[in-house]
């Protein structure tokens, strides 16, 4: 709480307006604080609940950053900043369980268990959730789902490919891309970085965030 005050203040000064764009609310309290600091505060602040995190945040934000330069009002960009939301989706490939065990996202008994038969799981950010979409015992089932994601994107082609990732080898991150861009997507921009240390915490060594933006929304269903 103290850090977002003091920022808002130093911020808002020179009476400024200040747009702060926070992390999906699933995944952590920060919006709720930075929600709190405002209301707090003197100057005018407005908070973002992106519903995002790691790159996709970044989708936001760097929009944000261009509509502000380019002098659009707070509106405009919190309808932008929406609109890149309802074309952004997040998957996350969990190799193994032991992170999410530590974290006590999972029991140690499903821990276990998971770990006895190699089991390795995809979990998707939603609105108001983070759930388990796919199960499989070895990377051939993160490809084989990448490859339905890409037929899913034939006609609502993908415009940016991220693969934040935890150490994973090249290769691989080279094989999830090759199956996720379809035709008509081979020349969207792409970037495969290491993912945040806290992100590295909960979802261990060698997990693998796909994060798409695409030209359309995405279905409800699928946010």
């Amino acid at each position: 709480m103290g850090r977002f005050l003091e920022t808002f203040e130093q911020l808002g000064a020179d009476g400024s307006e200040i747009l702060a764009i926070m992390m999906s609310d699933v995944l952590s309290g920060t919006y709720q604080t930075a929600c709190s600091a405002a209301e707090m505060v003197k100057c005018s602040v407005t908070v973002i609940n992106s519903k995002e995190t790691d790159r996709a945040l970044s989708f936001q934000v760097l929009a944000a950053a261009k509509d502000a330069k380019e002098g659009k009002s707070i509106e405009e960009i919190k309808a932008h900043c929406l609109d890149i939301h309802k074309r952004t989706t997040t998957d996350v490939l969990v190799d193994n369980m032991d992170c999410l065990v530590a974290g006590g996202r999972v029991s140690k008994l499903a821990g276990a268990l998971t770990k006895l038969i190699n089991l390795k799981i995809i979990v998707r950010l939603r609105e108001n959730s983070l759930d388990v979409v796919y199960k499989g015992r070895s990377r051939k089932a993160f490809l084989k789902y990448c490859q339905e994601l890409s037929k899913f994107h034939q006609d609502n082609h993908i415009q940016e490919l991220s693969l934040s990732n935890v150490g994973t080898d090249e290769d691989f991150l080279e094989r999830i891309k090759e199956a996720m861009l379809p035709e008509g997507s081979k020349d969207a921009p792409y970037i495969a970085r290491l993912t945040s240390p806290i992100i590295m915490t909960h979802t261990g060594l060698n997990a693998v965030g796909v994060i798409t933006l695409t030209e359309k929304e995405e279905p409800e269903e699928n946010r």
